[in-house]
């Protein structure tokens, strides 16, 4: 094992494979790059700092203790799964260079900071508290992202055709950036009891939305080769295009304000299975299908039936007021 029990300063720092280090003296700071090559435990809340040089965690990562990573312009890896054994605390990654995750991740938060990039390669990142990602997120394999009631937000883009799911209890669900710009993602499944905003145009497979919570649409346009279903309520923020390749688009809850909704489907289904426009209502709604619109509003077949009610009962009333006249004439 090595120990570094106080602050280091060095021009660079390289373990080698096989042992551990253990990290228990808060500060390593280098001109150059860090390299561990073996698993490290942090003893102390961490801050590793380079001068625009790399820091590469090759083996694994854990103990629950901050760990702060700075390396101006160089890159910082994680090759090794972080917070296997015992979760990390909070997690905060500051470079202009590219964040790389290649295995699971579990931690307190994960916060980057702008101006770079962060590849998420290793399928799951799991926090406590809330994932902040302030730079460009590509996704090199099947992502999970899961937090415990706190918020999910990416400020920047989000790339690449790998599914994405992101799973925040009550937390917020925020995407500020385009998504799938300039690939679009697999599968987008977002599960959360509070609110998913879309802030910018959106391209993926499909987008499912689970119940419970809403879906803000601020981005203008959602396009999709496979389905949409929504299945909280959904809110528009600005006029809104929402486009399937021969696949459906299903509102399972309300659909609300006063914005243009453009739905196009090729020969998929259109589905409003809840009240439309009934807090605030709807700008023109246009719904472009080849097939068949299935078009379903409770409220409006509830009123053509009071209103059926009321005429067939002044039919009844008519009736019996003309009979009673015609005995009372009778001689």
């Amino acid at each position: 094992m090595t120990t570094f029990s106080a602050a280091v300063s060095a021009a660079s720092v390289t373990t080698n494979a096989g042992g551990s280090t253990a990290i228990n003296g808060a500060t390593i700071t280098t001109t150059g790059a860090q390299t561990y090559n073996d698993a490290v435990t942090l003893g102390a809340g961490t801050t590793l700092t380079t001068t625009d040089s790399a820091v590469t965690f090759v083996s694994t990562v854990n103990n629950a203790q901050a760990l702060t990573v700075s390396t101006g312009s160089g890159a910082i890896t994680f090759t090794g799964i972080v917070g296997g054994t015992t979760a990390l605390g909070a997690l905060t990654l500051n470079s202009t260079g590219v964040t790389t995750f290649s295995a699971a991740v579990s931690a307190a938060s994960v916060t980057t900071n702008a101006g770079g990039s962060t590849a998420i390669n290793g399928a799951t990142v799991t926090t406590t508290g809330a994932q902040i990602y302030n730079d460009a997120v590509t996704l090199g394999a099947g992502t999970t992202l899961s937090t415990t009631d706190s918020a999910v937000t990416f400020v920047s883009t989000v790339n690449n055709a790998q599914a994405l799911t992101v799973s925040t209890g009550s937390g917020a669900i925020t995407f500020t950036g385009i998504v799938g710009g300039t690939t679009a993602l697999g599968a987008l499944t977002l599960n959360s009891t509070g609110v998913t905003t879309f802030s910018a145009a959106v391209s993926a497979a499909s987008v499912t939305t689970n119940a419970g919570g809403s879906t803000a649409i601020n981005g203008a346009t959602i396009t999709t080769s496979g389905a949409q279903t929504y299945n909280d309520a959904v809110t528009l923020g600005a006029g809104t295009t929402l486009t399937t390749t021969d696949s459906a688009v299903t509102f399972v809850s309300t659909v609300n304000n006063a914005q243009a909704l453009t739905v196009s489907t090729g020969s998929g289904a259109i589905t409003f299975t809840g009240i439309v426009g009934g807090t605030h209502g709807a700008g023109r709604t246009d719904a472009q299908q080849h097939g068949r619109d299935h078009i379903q509003c409770g409220r409006e077949r509830s009123q053509r039936d009071h209103q059926c009610g009321r005429q067939h009962g002044h039919q009844r009333r008519d009736h019996h007021h003309q009979l009673a006249r015609r005995f009372t004439t009778m001689p």
